[in-house]
């Protein structure tokens, strides 16, 4: 074969790869939305709520894309967040292994612990010490946005995880901040038939919940944020430019959806917002606006 020859061959495979590598990405085809309740009312992205109201919430995954022919989540990676939480905030305990049921999801009722909704591979167990933890951050401290949060992850990840665009010294803790976040993620249904859960929306991916002292004219975002997700360069060094944050989903029952193999889509999130009015004030008209200024990519 000529060089000229094998210069065309080579163009021409190259060309295929990159075809099949961008067939895997689809952006802002899934939602990841927040949903409130106070143990009464349905699940909501928006209520407003009396002083030292039990806040339950929960993260919800949908499939907003186009293709019908996906089969499952492969795996999905985030920290729930709640803005203005403040030290007051009493953060729920979470179970040091296993998962909740698809009753506790679908349920507005408090629970006794809380944590994942199915998706068996955790990546926060006891036995590699990265418990689910509640941490506060107050003033950007370890990282943070300003403003007072608290951040539901692994106990490894102390520290809020940051972006990583192109030029970025990324490093291994770097990508661990992300893996030892909220791991749902799920072997193919071939291989554990008995745990595996299909569906593309509707998906309950966490339970939570938290009690705030007495305070009027108060309110809370609850919701997550685009750093924790999983990062499409996901090994460390500064040659993984890539920053693209997805979720990865199975395309049939031998499919696990976590390699390229799977379809990957980029995410919207979706907050959700809790108001506690002050006495005579007009906040309740206001929820509306809040959400929808508060929705994002």
């Amino acid at each position: 074969m000529n060089t000229r020859r094998s210069l065309v061959v080579f163009l021409c495979a190259l060309s295929g790869a990159a075809v099949a590598h961008a067939q895997t990405w689809e952006p802002d085809a899934a939602r990841l939305r927040l949903e409130v309740s106070n143990g009464f009312q349905p699940w909501s992205t928006s209520m407003v709520a009396t002083p030292g109201t039990r806040i339950e919430y929960r993260v919800v995954l949908d499939y907003t894309g186009t293709r019908s022919d996906l089969f499952a989540l492969g795996e999905a990676l985030f920290q729930p967040t709640i803005r203005n939480a403040g030290l007051a905030a009493l953060g729920a305990t979470y179970l040091p292994n296993g998962a909740l049921t698809q009753a506790d999801g679908a349920s507005i009722m408090a629970l006794p612990q809380y944590g994942r909704v199915g998706y068996l591979r955790p990546g926060t167990t006891p036995v590699n010490s990265n418990m689910m933890t509640n941490f506060r951050h107050t003033g950007g401290f370890n990282g943070a946005p300003p403003g007072d949060w608290m951040r539901v992850a692994g106990s490894f990840v102390s520290q809020w995880p940051r972006a990583l665009p192109s030029g970025t010294d990324v490093t291994a803790d770097d990508i661990n901040r992300l893996l030892r976040g909220i791991a749902c993620t799920q072997l193919p249904q071939s291989v554990s038939p008995t745990d595996h859960i299909t569906g593309t929306t509707g998906l309950v991916l966490f339970r939570g919940a938290t009690t705030f002292e007495p305070t009027d004219g108060f309110m809370m975002e609850f919701s997550t944020f685009r750093e924790s997700l999983r990062r499409w360069g996901g090994v460390s060094g500064a040659s993984e430019p890539d920053d693209r944050r997805y979720i990865a989903w199975q395309t049939g029952p031998t499919d696990s959806g976590s390699g390229l193999t799977g379809h990957r889509t980029g995410v919207v999130i979706q907050s959700a917002i809790v108001v506690i009015p002050a006495p005579g004030a007009a906040a309740v008209a206001c929820v509306g606006l809040v959400l929808a200024s508060r929705r994002r990519r």
